[in-house]
């Protein structure tokens, strides 16, 4: 057949049309408009409730304390319940003065409204009032020895008994107090001012600024200097990882349900491999910007917007666009080799195991993102895009501008190889059934001629 064939001619238009169709009974789903465009959406407003949600769901703590403790610790601990429902923030912002770090129940239960009251107990009282809050007739007991009120105690200690239903953040609040309480006791014990004692204690706080290179000042956050990296790696995993996935499941169910056959007899098998190719990667495109969008909105929220400079995008739509090529190539390889997802289980297997490496290499890259061994992965196909948008978004040092184009011309080159591969497969398995081939198999159809 001569290359100005009306055959050839038209393969340009059939190839498109193969692609519409793929993309629209992709993108034209609930289950994939919900995943683009609705869960995005309703992601972002959640985070904007969620703090009206958790303000107005906040239960208040009530009931009695019980307390077997010197008649010190249990007025010190009254006092300091005191305090906390005169100013629930009081005692988070004291531990950060000190640079403790706060936990989760410590900042929810700042926003608990504290009702409860202190009842001193006997000593041979214990075993009732643990019945007592057992039965939920009281919130809690506090048993603090004397020895724990001792400056000279090199190990105090004290116990804390509240029922299986009790609320996590009025336990907090309780533990909280009594352990202050007992600090404030143990300083006055030995002599010393408390509030001074805890002015001392307080870590000077440094004001870090980050210089951008538009002479500008930021504020750093360490944080997102390590997060951001991944989050990107990560879309972007996520995203072609997905579109691919697509290609695997829709090419096993036309072929089980012989639609394959219908297709081939109006084009080739190369038409077909490129036109689903094409399809799914606007659906990954689709996929990939409305994350995209959504993970810059909230940047832009941060003020952390020049982590991620327009290069870094720019690197990491053509990183994405090989890695899509490769991921695309195997999966849909695969999908034309069985006959079933739990044949293509055994297939995929091996593809998994080297896509999760970058997941495993986020931190030790981020850290170091122009290290000797950040560099050698930048140029071992199918990791490479994952590698190189890692490095590129990490801004310690920029990458150098030779590595960032030999490793595209690497990711290009080695997306064609595995097109080429994944063509030779496809046309051996689209038409075969039976008994699912190995991977030896699968090299083995590549070199079919």
């Amino acid at each position: 057949m001569t290359p100005d064939s009306p055959r050839h001619a038209g393969a340009p238009r059939r190839v498109l049309s193969i692609a519409w169709r793929e993309f629209r009974t992709t993108v034209l789903t609930k289950g994939f408009l919900f995943s683009a465009l609705v869960f995005p959406l309703l992601m972002a407003g959640v985070s904007l409730l969620l703090p009206i949600l958790m303000a107005t769901s906040v239960q208040p703590m009530q009931g009695a304390i019980l307390v077997d403790a010197p008649a010190a610790a249990t007025d010190e601990l009254r006092a300091e319940l005191g305090r906390a429902a005169k100013d629930p923030a009081a005692a988070l912002r004291e531990r950060a003065e000190r640079g403790e770090e706060p936990e989760l129940e410590d900042a929810t239960a700042a926003l608990t409204p504290i009702e409860s009251s202190v009842e001193p107990i006997a000593a041979d009282a214990v075993e009732g009032a643990k019945e007592r809050v057992r039965r939920g007739d009281a919130l809690a007991l506090v048993i603090i020895p004397p020895a724990s009120l001792d400056a000279q105690s090199k190990d105090p200690t004290y116990e804390l008994f509240v029922a299986t239903r009790t609320s996590p953040k009025h336990t907090a609040i309780v533990n909280r107090a009594a352990r202050e309480a007992i600090v404030r006791l143990r300083v006055q014990a030995s002599g010393a001012d408390y509030q001074r004692t805890m002015d001392l204690l307080k870590r000077p706080e440094a004001s870090i600024l980050r210089l951008t290179e538009d002479g500008a000042q930021a504020k750093e956050r360490l944080e997102g200097r390590m997060l951001v990296p991944g989050a990107f790696m990560l879309l972007m995993w996520i995203t072609t990882f997905t579109g691919a996935n697509y290609l695997l499941t829709n090419t096993i169910e036309e072929k089980g349900s012989k639609v394959i056959e219908v297709l081939l007899a109006a084009v080739s098998p190369m038409e077909l491999l490129a036109g689903k190719i094409l399809g799914q990667l606007g659906s990954t495109a689709v996929m990939l910007a409305m994350y995209g969008l959504a993970g810059l909105a909230g940047l832009s929220a941060l003020a952390m917007m020049d982590l991620v400079p327009v290069s870094s995008l720019v690197l990491m739509i053509a990183f994405a666009l090989t890695a899509y090529l490769m991921i695309a190539s195997m999966l849909t390889a695969v999908g034309s080799a069985v006959t079933n997802l739990q044949e293509a289980q055994a297939l995929v297997g091996p593809v998994m195991l080297v896509l999760i490496v970058p997941l495993m290499l986020w931190l030790p890259i981020s850290e170091n993102p122009n290290g000797a061994f950040a560099v050698v992965c930048s140029f071992l196909p199918p990791i490479s895009p994952f590698i190189m948008v890692l490095r590129a978004t990490g801004t310690t040092e920029p990458v150098p501008g030779w590595q960032v184009a030999l490793s595209l011309a690497v990711c290009a080159a080695s997306s064609v190889g595995f097109l080429w591969l994944a063509s030779r497969i496809f046309r051996v398995g689209i038409l075969m059934q039976g008994k699912p081939p190995t991977p030896r198999e699968l090299l083995r159809w590549a070199r079919y001629r």
